[in-house]
């Protein structure tokens, strides 16, 4: 099995700065928002309309990019430092975003809006990685019983061998003991897009794994 492949996956955006700044945030950044990007207050409207008092909130929109459509992002405060970028979503929402779109239409805020108005904040900007691999999902020890498993046939069958369900059982303990934040999807996703297994295997191996997970975590 190649463990070199990666994933794209939804990236997230964060920094810290004064909430009682937030006005001269607001201001620095509707300097900054040239076209395509505007501030939005129309639509920050309707989402404080959604939400409770406590929640500071700069909306902008944005028009079309390369084949994604226009699009929605706020910033998103409900803590005295703690900033996000909670969602990005189309103004149709008729339509949906590819993760590659969004991460397009996220970094594209990011590069032109956000980072030059918090570098003359002095703030800095925190963005996760866009692709994911397997060393990112789990610990060495989970990827060598993996690997362990895997070498001895197919890993997507319904019914296995006695030795190959010891195997998997040790994987899934594993992950059980090292790796608390495993994503069973993501790693049904990684076999499909990065070692091209059928998209039945994946979902097999990936739904045992799962629940084998959930089983232990409820002992």
């Amino acid at each position: 099995m190649d463990i070199g492949g990666s994933i794209e996956v939804f990236q997230d955006v964060s920094f810290r700065y004064p909430r009682e700044n937030s006005p001269t945030l607001r201001t620095n950044l509707k300097d900054k928002a040239n076209p395509p990007w505007q501030l939005d207050p129309e639509w920050e409207e309707e989402i404080k309309n959604r939400t409770d008092d406590d929640t500071e909130i700069i909306a902008f929109s944005r028009e079309s990019i390369d084949e994604a459509g226009p699009s929605y992002l706020c910033l998103w405060n409900d803590t005295y430092m703690d900033w996000r970028i909670p969602n990005v979503v189309p103004k149709d929402f008729g339509n949906r975003f590819t993760i590659c779109q969004y991460n397009d239409i996220l970094n594209d805020f990011v590069e032109f809006v956000l980072s030059p108005v918090l570098m003359s904040l002095d703030t800095e900007i925190a963005i996760t990685p866009r692709r994911l691999n397997l060393q990112d999902m789990m610990s060495k020890e989970s990827i060598n019983l993996l690997q362990a498993f895997l070498s001895f046939g197919d890993g997507g069958v319904s019914v296995m061998h006695p030795n190959d369900e010891q195997r998997l059982c040790k994987f899934i303990w594993s992950l059980h003991e090292h790796d608390q934040g495993f994503d069973a999807d993501l790693f049904r996703r990684w076999l499909v897009e990065a070692n091209s297994w059928p998209r039945e295997h994946a979902s097999n191996l990936a739904t045992r794994v799962d629940q084998g997970l959930t089983l232990l975590k409820s002992r």
